[in-house]
């Protein structure tokens, strides 16, 4: 559900009306009579841009729905920072970026418990580099499961389907969660588990309700309409959107967060890996949609999977004039051919690929969109993960604190 607020400002403005400048904004000085223009001055999110690796780069903060620059002047605490964006233990200055007067204006500096400040001069942007001695981006065990089954390849057996994949067994796919609209027990999206408390899931679950208290997470769930034992049922505490999220068609993901003690992982709820920043979206390769989607006229009633392989882009982006607005931090899945796909209700769900070296499942999609459900030339469409690891992690860094 989008808010909007109608304003004669051009920029911003005061909680009287008063019209300020976007730049009067956390700059230390009062403009406002009730001085909230010095209000909500602390970053949520950072990010390394236009770096030749995700572990190095110019330092951005978010502010506002905006990334901008940081200014090198007075910023020590590297090793914080890349802490905080999950890059690294430690942190080290690379060229500094000499500016001009003129460009100041967007330029922040970090006081404490990223607190930030806009400075009107600053000598010299921040260009830094974090370095860890682990590759992981998230420390628990991840990506096991304690029942072992083969997704198949659905076109090679008359099986049931996700559309077109088989019916799992409980416990097959552990990370696979429910969101269910809390007053109805309407099933309305899929969600994989990262964490004790964390779970990923696509934004547009969210299009028509962003209320956290209208939702229920359902965890070690398998049959739909009956009660097992092996669920875990726990409340929304707080939804958080990539920043620039506006539409289906970019940025579509979600970090999900429920109260502590939070999930009690046993057989058949697992948390599933973050993929390594350079993970490749190679073309051919075969990984694991799962969920409780649409079969046509119905909703699975068991949780469902299917073995899909990756499309190559421009194969994808030619089957279809829609496809051509398909992001860049999104990819193409399925068959050209159809009859094999994720559909609605499987939206937010895990496209889980499994790691050569250990056997670990990882997280490499987001059910995303597409048009129809396994249609010819129609595939689905998934946000990739990898690209958004900086931000996931500083989620869950501050979500920690």
């Amino acid at each position: 559900m989008f808010l909007f607020r109608c304003s004669s400002c051009p920029e911003s403005s005061c909680s009287t009306g008063k019209c300020i400048n976007f730049a009067q904004l956390c700059d230390g000085t009062a403009d406002c009579p009730e001085n909230d223009d010095e209000s909500d001055c602390r970053a949520s999110f950072f990010r390394l841009a236009d770096g030749k690796s995700d572990m190095s780069g110019n330092l951005e903060v978010m502010f506002r729905s905006k990334w901008e620059p940081v200014c090198a002047d007075e910023l020590e605490q590297l090793d914080n920072i890349c802490q905080i964006m999950r890059l690294g233990d430690t942190g080290s200055f690379l060229r500094e970026t000499q500016i001009s007067g003129n460009s100041t204006k967007s330029a922040w500096k970090i006081i404490e418990d990223r607190k930030i400040m806009r400075v009107s001069k600053c000598r010299k942007l921040a260009k830094i580099s974090c370095q860890s001695s682990s590759t992981s981006s998230i420390s628990l065990e991840c990506g096991a499961r304690y029942v072992e089954i083969n997704a198949r390849d659905a076109r090679r057996a008359r099986i049931a389907r996700v559309v077109g994949g088989f019916e799992t067994q409980a416990g097959a796919f552990p990370w696979t969660a429910a969101l269910k609209i809390k007053k109805t027990g309407e099933h309305q999206c899929g969600a994989s588990i990262i964490g004790r408390r964390h779970l990923i899931t696509a934004a547009h679950c969210f299009e028509e309700d962003d209320r956290p208290s209208s939702y229920q997470l359902i965890i070690g769930e398998w049959d739909n309409n009956k009660t097992e034992g092996t669920e875990q049922i726990f409340d929304l505490k707080r939804i958080t959107f990539y920043p620039t999220y506006k539409d289906i068609f970019s940025h579509d993901i979600a970090i999900l967060e429920i109260d502590d003690p939070g999930i009690i992982f046993d057989l058949y709820s697992q948390p599933i890996c973050l993929p390594d920043r350079d993970f490749v979206y190679t073309p051919g390769r075969q990984c694991v949609v799962s969920g409780w989607g649409s079969m046509g006229l119905r909703y699975a009633q068991r949780l469902q999977a299917a073995l899909i392989p990756i499309i190559d882009r421009s194969e994808c982006q030619n089957s279809s004039e829609i496809y051509e607005s398909m992001s860049r931090t999104a990819f193409c899945a399925g068959y050209l051919e159809g009859g094999v796909d994720s559909c609605q209700g499987d939206s937010g769900g895990p496209f889980a690929c499994r790691r050569e070296k250990d056997g670990a499942f990882v997280l490499a999609g987001v059910i995303s969109w597409g048009d129809g459900c396994a249609q010819k030339k129609q595939p689905g469409i998934y946000t990739m993960v990898a690209p958004y690891l900086s931000w996931i992690n500083s989620v869950l860094i501050g979500q920690e604190m």
